[in-house]
């Protein structure tokens, strides 16, 4: 029973986790660009989870309908897992409570409601079926709880097969890790630019002129291809840098064209990079070569 009140809760805990990371994946918030970049990264743990303990969830259900005779601390046992099963589905009703007096008056509110209800609806018609059968015998709540606990596989199966339809297959998924990586090596490559522009007063001619002065390891390939990422000059303070990405990066599938999305993100614009090649610009205020300071250019404001 104890092996069976762990693995209920972590399975619990697995449903609330794959749904909300679902719902974040499906209706993303631009406002908290941390829930989109995690949403993926949760769904695949939560299915990961899900694949063990259903199973097992199942087997040790199964394994201990056939015994007989059932020791009394199994009541003690059923309602301390309802306890702990309580405090995890009110701590996430709480949040999403919070969330919604603070002014997320979206869907996405209101669809992890609709999931935490479900979830909560299912354990409590199946533990308290379970207790209340033990309790009168009745055949129609033994039934309800055969049907409850049936409700609660018919998640397990959605939260699987919509994981795998939104954040697809294994391959997927190592194509988003290279992207990253990727991600990474521009944003480095981009401040090791700026860095050497400053200080000598003028862009490199090339990647290895960085590489020269750079103080520690600093990638110029793709980390999957090992090709040179492409860099230009475009001007004597402008500069342009180049990779290719397998996927559209997880913030730009969640704004697409919305520039006031993009915005709201406030994430720089490597991290909306599309599929295929795709390259950032950047405009540096270097010193001119008299050694006289570069005036910065006046960016208009946008409505």
């Amino acid at each position: 029973m104890l092996v069976e009140a762990a693995v209920a809760l972590g399975l619990s805990a697995a449903l609330v986790a794959g749904g909300f990371a679902f719902v974040n994946w499906w209706l993303p918030d631009p406002t908290n660009p941390w829930t989109i970049r995690a949403a993926p990264d949760s769904l695949r743990f939560a299915m990961a989870m899900l694949f063990v303990l259903a199973p097992l969830w199942w087997l040790v259900r199964r394994t201990r309908e056939k015994i007989k005779e059932i020791h009394p601390a199994h009541w003690w046992i059923i309602g301390a897992l309802a306890f702990l099963s309580a405090i995890v589905l009110a701590g996430d009703a709480i949040t999403l409570l919070y969330q919604w007096f603070s002014g997320e008056l979206t869907g996405r509110v209101g669809a992890k409601i609709t999931w935490l209800g479900l979830v909560a609806g299912g354990a409590l018609a199946l533990y308290g079926g379970e207790m209340r059968a033990g309790a009168v015998g009745g055949d129609f709540v033994r039934k309800a709880g055969t049907f409850a606990r049936a409700g609660v596989m018919a998640l397990v199966v959605f939260v699987v097969v919509a994981g795998f339809a939104s954040v697809g297959s294994p391959s997927y998924a190592r194509n988003l890790r290279y992207d990253e990586l990727r991600e990474n090596a521009l944003r480095e490559l981009v401040w090791r630019i700026q860095s050497y522009a400053l200080e000598r007063g003028s862009l490199p001619a090339s990647l290895s002129d960085v590489l020269s002065s750079a103080h520690g390891d600093l990638s110029l390939e793709d980390p999957e291809t090992g090709d040179p990422f492409d860099y230009k000059t475009l001007s004597e303070s402008s500069f342009e840098l180049c990779a290719v990405f397998a996927l559209p990066s997880p913030l730009t599938r969640a704004c697409g064209e919305d520039q006031r999305c993009r915005r709201l993100v406030g994430e720089d614009d490597i991290s909306l990079h599309s599929a295929g090649k795709w390259c950032v610009t950047r405009t540096i205020d270097t010193p001119l070569k008299d050694g006289s300071p570069r005036m910065p250019a006046l960016v208009p404001l946008r409505d």
